[in-house]
Protein backbone atom coordinates (compact mmCIF):
# COMPACT_ATOMS: atom_id res chain seq x y z
CA UNK A 1 0.00 0.00 0.00
CA UNK A 2 3.01 2.66 0.62
CA UNK A 3 4.46 1.85 -2.63
CA UNK A 4 0.80 2.94 -4.05
CA UNK A 5 1.05 5.76 -2.19
CA UNK A 6 4.15 7.10 -3.16
CA UNK A 7 3.55 6.04 -6.38
CA UNK A 8 0.98 8.17 -6.58
CA UNK A 9 2.22 11.01 -4.63
CA UNK A 10 5.53 10.99 -7.34
CA UNK A 11 2.63 11.06 -10.65
CA UNK A 12 0.71 14.05 -8.78
CA UNK A 13 4.04 16.08 -8.28
CA UNK A 14 5.18 15.61 -11.93
CA UNK A 15 1.80 16.42 -13.28
CA UNK A 16 1.22 19.69 -11.07
CA UNK A 17 4.86 20.82 -10.59
CA UNK A 18 4.12 24.45 -13.12
CA UNK A 19 1.72 25.28 -11.02
CA UNK A 20 4.85 26.11 -8.60
CA UNK A 21 6.68 27.64 -11.33
CA UNK A 22 7.35 31.44 -10.59
CA UNK A 23 5.42 33.95 -12.11
CA UNK A 24 6.83 36.32 -14.90
CA UNK A 25 6.97 40.00 -13.31
CA UNK A 26 8.20 42.50 -15.69
CA UNK A 27 7.61 46.58 -14.05
CA UNK A 28 10.25 48.40 -16.66
CA UNK A 29 12.26 49.65 -13.60
CA UNK A 30 15.48 48.62 -13.97
CA UNK A 31 16.49 47.18 -17.61
CA UNK A 32 15.08 45.45 -20.75
CA UNK A 33 17.46 42.09 -19.54
CA UNK A 34 14.50 39.88 -19.78
CA UNK A 35 13.65 40.89 -23.50
CA UNK A 36 14.73 40.77 -26.74
CA UNK A 37 14.44 41.56 -30.27
CA UNK A 38 13.89 39.72 -33.75
CA UNK A 39 16.18 36.71 -34.20
CA UNK A 40 17.71 37.87 -30.61
CA UNK A 41 18.50 41.45 -32.07
CA UNK A 42 17.80 44.64 -31.53
CA UNK A 43 14.14 45.60 -30.95
CA UNK A 44 12.54 49.42 -30.57
CA UNK A 45 11.72 49.16 -26.87
CA UNK A 46 12.83 51.50 -24.47
CA UNK A 47 12.52 52.37 -20.74
CA UNK A 48 10.83 55.66 -20.64
CA UNK A 49 9.38 58.05 -17.50
CA UNK A 50 5.46 57.28 -17.42
CA UNK A 51 4.65 60.04 -19.32
CA UNK A 52 1.41 60.73 -17.06
CA UNK A 53 3.68 61.37 -14.71
CA UNK A 54 6.82 62.83 -15.72
CA UNK A 55 7.98 63.82 -12.22
CA UNK A 56 7.56 60.85 -11.08
CA UNK A 57 9.43 57.25 -10.57
CA UNK A 58 7.76 55.10 -12.42
CA UNK A 59 9.18 53.56 -15.77
CA UNK A 60 7.11 52.05 -18.17
CA UNK A 61 7.80 50.21 -22.07
CA UNK A 62 7.10 52.44 -24.52
CA UNK A 63 8.55 52.23 -28.39
CA UNK A 64 11.15 54.12 -30.90
CA UNK A 65 9.48 52.76 -33.73
CA UNK A 66 6.59 51.23 -35.57
CA UNK A 67 7.35 47.24 -36.47
CA UNK A 68 4.95 44.41 -37.55
CA UNK A 69 5.68 40.81 -36.76
CA UNK A 70 6.52 41.25 -32.96
CA UNK A 71 9.36 43.92 -32.13
CA UNK A 72 10.01 42.71 -28.00
CA UNK A 73 10.11 38.85 -27.30
CA UNK A 74 10.51 37.46 -23.85
CA UNK A 75 14.00 35.63 -23.38
CA UNK A 76 13.83 33.00 -20.91
CA UNK A 77 12.10 30.90 -19.83
CA UNK A 78 10.10 29.57 -22.86
CA UNK A 79 6.06 29.01 -21.38
CA UNK A 80 5.12 26.02 -21.50
CA UNK A 81 1.90 25.48 -23.72
CA UNK A 82 -1.34 25.63 -21.64
CA UNK A 83 -3.74 28.08 -20.29
CA UNK A 84 -2.51 31.43 -18.54
CA UNK A 85 -3.32 34.47 -16.66
CA UNK A 86 -2.24 37.49 -17.91
CA UNK A 87 -1.96 40.74 -15.89
CA UNK A 88 -0.44 44.14 -17.27
CA UNK A 89 -0.87 47.95 -17.59
CA UNK A 90 -1.70 50.07 -21.47
CA UNK A 91 -1.68 53.49 -22.11
CA UNK A 92 -2.24 54.63 -25.43
CA UNK A 93 -2.27 57.96 -26.41
CA UNK A 94 -3.82 59.31 -29.23
CA UNK A 95 -2.22 62.36 -31.48
CA UNK A 96 -4.01 64.43 -33.71
CA UNK A 97 -5.57 63.05 -36.59
CA UNK A 98 -4.61 59.05 -35.25
CA UNK A 99 -7.57 56.65 -34.20
CA UNK A 100 -5.11 53.47 -32.96
CA UNK A 101 -1.97 53.72 -30.94
CA UNK A 102 -0.90 50.11 -31.52
CA UNK A 103 -0.33 48.34 -28.59
CA UNK A 104 -0.03 44.59 -29.11
CA UNK A 105 0.68 41.50 -27.03
CA UNK A 106 0.86 38.13 -28.72
CA UNK A 107 2.45 34.44 -28.04
CA UNK A 108 5.07 33.35 -30.25
CA UNK A 109 7.43 30.29 -30.67
CA UNK A 110 11.00 32.09 -31.74
CA UNK A 111 12.04 35.23 -32.35
CA UNK A 112 10.08 35.90 -34.41
CA UNK A 113 8.02 32.45 -35.25
CA UNK A 114 4.52 30.92 -35.56
CA UNK A 115 2.59 33.68 -33.61
CA UNK A 116 -0.86 34.55 -31.71
CA UNK A 117 -1.82 38.00 -31.69
CA UNK A 118 -3.87 38.10 -28.69
CA UNK A 119 -5.16 41.32 -27.22
CA UNK A 120 -4.56 45.05 -29.47
CA UNK A 121 -6.09 48.29 -30.09
CA UNK A 122 -7.20 47.76 -33.46
CA UNK A 123 -7.72 44.08 -34.49
CA UNK A 124 -5.17 43.07 -37.07
CA UNK A 125 -4.08 39.39 -37.62
CA UNK A 126 -7.40 38.04 -35.72
CA UNK A 127 -6.37 39.86 -31.81
CA UNK A 128 -9.09 40.69 -29.43
CA UNK A 129 -9.17 44.60 -29.91
CA UNK A 130 -9.79 45.27 -25.66
CA UNK A 131 -6.85 47.74 -25.44
CA UNK A 132 -8.50 51.03 -24.77
CA UNK A 133 -6.95 54.19 -26.22
CA UNK A 134 -7.87 56.75 -23.98
CA UNK A 135 -4.86 58.33 -21.99
CA UNK A 136 -5.46 57.28 -19.23
CA UNK A 137 -3.35 53.71 -18.12
CA UNK A 138 -6.02 50.72 -18.20
CA UNK A 139 -5.49 47.65 -15.81
CA UNK A 140 -6.01 44.29 -17.61
CA UNK A 141 -6.53 40.81 -16.50
CA UNK A 142 -6.75 38.16 -19.57
CA UNK A 143 -6.73 34.62 -19.81
CA UNK A 144 -5.83 32.72 -22.88
CA UNK A 145 -4.99 29.25 -24.08
CA UNK A 146 -1.63 28.83 -25.91
CA UNK A 147 -1.46 25.61 -28.18
CA UNK A 148 2.34 25.97 -28.38
CA UNK A 149 5.90 26.87 -26.07
CA UNK A 150 5.80 30.57 -26.69
CA UNK A 151 7.61 33.90 -26.08
CA UNK A 152 5.34 36.70 -25.06
CA UNK A 153 5.99 39.64 -28.04
CA UNK A 154 4.75 43.15 -27.85
CA UNK A 155 4.95 45.85 -30.56
CA UNK A 156 3.70 49.41 -31.06
CA UNK A 157 1.71 48.50 -34.53
CA UNK A 158 0.77 52.11 -35.75
CA UNK A 159 2.20 55.05 -37.12
CA UNK A 160 3.57 57.20 -35.33
CA UNK A 161 5.54 54.96 -32.68
CA UNK A 162 6.18 56.17 -28.84
CA UNK A 163 2.53 56.64 -28.10
CA UNK A 164 1.39 53.23 -27.12
CA UNK A 165 3.15 52.24 -23.08
CA UNK A 166 2.75 48.92 -21.03
CA UNK A 167 3.65 48.41 -17.45
CA UNK A 168 2.82 45.66 -14.95
CA UNK A 169 3.12 42.40 -16.77
CA UNK A 170 2.10 39.65 -14.24
CA UNK A 171 2.27 36.11 -16.13
CA UNK A 172 0.82 32.58 -14.27
CA UNK A 173 -0.41 29.37 -15.29
CA UNK A 174 -4.01 28.33 -14.57
CA UNK A 175 -4.28 25.09 -13.25
CA UNK A 176 -6.47 22.63 -15.66
CA UNK A 177 -9.44 20.97 -13.13
CA UNK A 178 -7.88 17.23 -13.59
CA UNK A 179 -4.14 19.02 -12.73
CA UNK A 180 -5.58 20.13 -8.96
CA UNK A 181 -7.55 16.78 -8.51
CA UNK A 182 -3.82 15.00 -9.35
CA UNK A 183 -2.50 17.47 -6.57
CA UNK A 184 -5.53 16.74 -4.43
CA UNK A 185 -4.28 13.04 -4.57
CA UNK A 186 -1.04 13.61 -3.94
CA UNK A 187 -1.68 15.59 -0.82
CA UNK A 188 -3.97 12.90 0.28
CA UNK A 189 -1.53 10.22 -0.19
CA UNK A 190 0.59 12.34 2.06
CA UNK A 191 -1.26 12.59 4.94
CA UNK A 192 -2.31 8.93 4.52
CA UNK A 193 1.46 8.30 5.22
CA UNK A 194 2.20 10.26 7.99
CA UNK A 195 -1.25 9.06 9.64
CA UNK A 196 -0.15 5.97 9.39
CA UNK A 197 3.39 6.49 10.43
CA UNK A 198 1.72 7.56 13.99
Amino acid sequence: MKKILLFCMAISFLCTSHLFALPFIEDFESNLSQWTGINNGSHHGTIKVDPLNPGGDNDVLSFTANVGGGDIFTTNPVFSAGTYQLKFDYLGILEAGVTDAGGYVGISQGFAGSHTWLFSTGGASGSNPILVDNGNWNSYDLTFTAAFDFHLMLEDFVTPGGNAYFDNFNLNPVPEPSTVLLFGLGLLGLSGVSRKKK
